[in-house]
This record gives C-alpha cells, structure tokens and sequence, in this order.
C-alpha cells in the first residue's frame, strides 16, 4: 500500500453538532499501474466509516460487484455470527482533496448500514496523522497523509499554559492547565479511548487560521460515467449440435473464416444413414406403384376392362329382348333373365372402377408419404453434417475428432470477421446519464496505454437484478480494427464537457450548493448555481466571479 501524493490532508466538519461517529465521502476503484495512465478510472463514490476498532478496510459485495473485482486472496474474519473465510481484493481508495491510495487490500463483508458501504481501519489511519477536535460543539476530523510529526496534545497542553502563564503572570493560570491536562489524563485511562483525551485537548487549545483561495477558469471540465465492459462481435453466433454422437471429421480450426454453407463437422451417422436407405426404397418403390407401368394399376384396370366388355354383351342381349318381346320372339321369363344380368355388369363395372380409382389414390397418398420421410431422413442426416449459418470467421471450435456430442451442445462460435461493438454495464444510480450517440473512451489489456474512442449504439431496458446495472452497447467507426474478441474493456463515458468555465475545489461546495467566502473580512456564506461535478471540482454557473475568496477549512 502506497500514497500516490506527497503530502495531503482533508478536514471533515460537521454541519451542526458533534458528530457520533466519523462518515466521510470516498471514491473507490480498481488499481491502477501508472498515474499518467489514461483515461483514469474513475472512482464510484461512497460513504466510509472511519473506524479504529477495525484493522483492516472492509468493501461490501455491491462494491465488488459494481466494479467487477476479482479476489487476490481470502482472510479468515471473526464477526457476531462466529467467523468465516472472506475474499481479499485490490483496490485504490480516493480521499477528499485528492488524496489517494494505491494497491489497498479490503477485505468481503456483507451489507453494511444504508449510510456506509466502506469502512476505514487502522491499515490505512496507521499511515498518516489523525484528529478529532470539538469546538463550538462542533466536531472537526482532520487526517493527513504520510505522517507528518508526534502529535501529543499533553505536551502541546502544558507548553501552551505555561506561555500563557509567562506572558500574563498568572500562576492560577498555570495551576488550572495542570489540573485540566490531569483530569483529561485521567478520563483516558478510565475510557481507554484515545480520542477522547484527544479530543478534549484539542478542543480546549487549537486554534487556526483562515486560508482562502479564488475560484479558477479550466479550458474544460468533463462529466464521466465509469463502464466495464467487454468487447464481442457484433454478430456472434453459436451454433449446437441437433444429435448426438461422435465427431467423425472436424473440417475448421480456430481463426479460420468461413463461408455460409462451408461444412465445419460431421458426427458419426450410421443408425440416420441406414434409416435414409431405407426411406429411399420406399420412396422408389411408392414412385413405381404410382406410375404408368405400375402392376397393382395395371390389374386393376385390367380388370376394369373386363368388366366394360362383359357389360356390353349384357346391355345389348337386354335391350335386344325388349324389342322381341313386343314380337311375341322371346319370353317374359327370358327378359327378366337379362335384366337381371344387365344389372349385375352394370355393378361389377361401377365395382371395378371404384376400385381402380381408389387404388390410384392411395398410391399417391402413399408416395408423398414415403417422399415426405425420404426429406426427413435426410434432414436428420444432414443434422449429422454441421455448417457455417453465416460468412464469418471462427472464434471458437469446441470439439476435437472423437470426442462425444450431445443434443444442444455448443459446438462452434464465431461472428462477424472485423465488425466489434464493446458491451458493457452502467450502474443504476448513472444510467439516466447515458444517451445513445454519447463517446465513449476505453482501454484494454491488450492494448495496454492505448486510447480509442467508440460510440454509444444502444440501451437496455432491462435491470440486472444481480448487480444493479444497465447494459449498453457502442460500437467502433468502421477506421478502427479489434482483431480480438471477449477481452475485459475500461472506459469512461463522456456525459457532457463545458469549455472555458469557472470552477472551485468541491470540497469546499458546502450542502445546500452554497459557499463560504470572506466578505470585508468577515466570513459570510452565499448560494451558488453548480453545473457539472468532478470527483475533485465542480462547476460554478453563477453565484461567484474569479475575484472571490472562498475559505477553505483548515486543521486548527
């Protein structure tokens, strides 16, 4: 653990009142090697409690979440419930005044109170000078970092009355000084508590003075929302196995660009292809008996035939004896006898065409059906042969010749060869920032100090529940080639910029949007109208000039 300042201290003052405990605004973020590394992350802001009964800075999950932390170690953690391995990560804390520290180790804990979500421990308090005073009721925390002297009030105490002794000989005086350092002594060792001893002292003696300084005209001042992401094809796709097997041949590596259609595996296939056999013999079999040479419909019409001839013998023997019968040439009983017969062809031929026709008909229905199971068998065999949806390139080929494919089984990604967009996720509390069109600044790993720039391209509606974030999208101008793809990416998305504006250290924006500034002498405090807020600065639209002498709050 390092501090990335020289020397740096922060007071915090209490509005009204003496505070019960100490709650200061921290931003936090992931480590960073080198300052001059741009852009710089910036910091998620939160509450931390300064607390010395703790010897470690503890995070909450959501911060960890938040920032996409990943553990460097797990530290054994005694709490009320018992005690439990945590996880350990990395991080740097940013304190008031630009005060900031690097490579932090905090430790996993669960939900804190709503008003904090980090706590302070002696790791960090350790390293620098810290005090609390309490005058006119109320309670001032000042810390300065690295350690700067020996802070011993005791001794201040007793230097102190002495000189005031000397200068107005007065030897109550004197006497009342040690009385009080001993009674302050005393409480100590009763409370055990440092900084109530500390804090009686300090407020009794310290005394200070005012420091002022004008506001500042910056050639701009930008608002950023902090984003992770990654960066993926803008068309990725993955394509799964529809059966179950064993890769027989695997016809691409990873890298290679494919076309749409281009054969990438083929899996083991004997029960589809003996099934396809099959189906194809039924096929042509149903396609002979449905056709002119078919046998079944040649007996039939044959048959058919028969019965027409037969029936025109009968037809004309009947109405050949109608016609004697009027002569007296035949009897009735031998007209009777043909009609008779004239009846039973006329059934034998409806019968026999009936027949034919229905036989022609199943037939048919018989070939779209073996037609119909000839296309799905080989479909499911050409389930067995796996190709490219898409001209692309491959990402990813999972399966090596061998090895066993089950049933919707990712087998291949891959996407587009150049086009990229970079997918990432805003926290809830900044997504109303963020528009479509906006730039985005980014980084990664792989290019290590490299800049580039992309676009925001799209907003997600949907919350993700887990971690509280948005997702967007933004994509690169057509100029910019991302050979790799699923590479962490850190960016910063450029809310607004305002050129040429006045702007004063936040620390001294006050609540309310209001100043303290020194009026005739006299410490006066006036509203301001702020536009955009830094970590550091924030911006003055009206309320102050560059001539303004704005207090600023020093250790007493």
């Amino acid at each position: 653990m390092s501090a990335i300042a020289p020397f740096q201290a922060f007071n915090i003052e209490s509005a009204g009142g003496r505070l019960s405990s100490i709650i200061s605004e921290i931003g936090i973020s992931f480590p960073f090697e080198d300052e001059s590394l741009a852009p710089r992350p910036i910091p998620t802001l939160k509450k931390a409690l300064w607390d010395t009964g703790a010897s470690h800075c503890f995070i909450t999950q959501k911060i960890v979440d938040q920032l996409g932390l990943k553990p460097i170690s797990k530290t054994l953690v005694y709490h009320a419930d018992g005690s439990s391995f945590q996880n350990v990560y990395m991080v740097t804390l940013f304190l008031p005044n630009k005060l900031y520290i690097e490579n932090v180790e905090v430790t996993e804990t669960k939900a804190l109170t709503n008003e904090f979500d980090v706590i302070i421990g002696m790791d960090i308090i350790t390293q620098g000078d810290l005090a609390i005073t309490n005058v006119g009721a109320k309670t001032l925390f000042s810390f300065r970092l690295p350690s700067q002297k020996r802070i011993d009030f005791v001794k201040d105490a007793l230097w102190i009355l002495w000189h005031q002794s000397t200068l107005f000989n007065t030897s109550l005086s004197f006497f009342c000084a040690i009385s009080f350092t001993l009674a302050a002594l005393k409480i100590k060792i009763m409370r055990a508590s440092f900084f109530i001893a500390v804090s009686a002292l300090f407020t009794l003696l310290s005394c200070g003075k005012q420091e002022v300084v004008n506001p500042r005209k910056v050639s701009s001042i930008v608002e950023s929302v902090y984003a992770s992401g990654t960066i993926v094809p803008k068309n990725e796709h993955a394509m799964f196995s529809l059966v179950n097997g064993i890769v027989l041949k695997k016809h691409v590596k990873d890298g290679d660009v494919v076309k749409k259609g281009q054969i990438l595996y083929e899996i083991s296939s004997d029960a589809p292809s003996a099934r396809m056999n099959s189906m194809r013999a039924a096929y042509e079999k149903s396609v002979v008996d449905a056709g002119n040479n078919s046998s079944i419909l040649y007996d039939l019409h044959s048959a058919l035939e028969n019965a027409q001839s037969k029936f025109s013998l009968d037809s004309a023997l009947y109405f050949k004896y109608k016609k004697l019968i009027l002569a007296d040439a035949v009897s009735q009983l031998q007209l009777d006898q043909a009609q008779v017969q004239y009846g039973i062809s006329a059934n034998a031929v409806k019968s026999a065409k009936e027949k034919y026709n229905s036989a022609k008909r199943d037939l048919k229905v018989s070939l779209s059906s073996a037609q119909s199971q000839l296309a799905s068998a080989e479909n499911d065999l050409n389930n067995f042969i796996i190709r490219s949806d898409i001209d692309g390139v491959i990402f990813k080929a999972y399966k090596e010749v061998g090895e066993t494919v089950r049933m919707n089984e990712n087998l291949v990604l891959l996407g587009d060869e150049k086009a990229r967009i970079i997918k990432m996720q805003v926290d809830q509390m900044d997504i109303e920032k963020v528009k479509i069109g906006q730039k985005v600044l980014f980084k990664t790993d792989v290019s290590g100090n490299k800049i580039s720039e992309a676009t925001i391209s799209r907003i997600y509606p949907l919350m993700n529940e887990s971690d509280q974030t948005f997702r967007i999208d933004a994509e690169f101008p057509d100029s910019l080639s991302m050979q790799f793809v699923h590479i962490t990416v850190e960016s910063n998305i450029m809310i607004q910029e305002k050129k040429n504006t006045l702007v004063i250290p936040r620390k001294l924006l006050m609540k309310g949007d209001s100043v303290n500034i020194k009026n005739n002498g006299n410490a006066t405090v006036i509203p301001v109208k702020t536009g955009i807020l830094t970590l550091d600065d924030a911006e003055i639209v009206s309320g102050l000039d560059e001539n303004a002498e704005l207090i600023v709050p020093t250790e007493k």
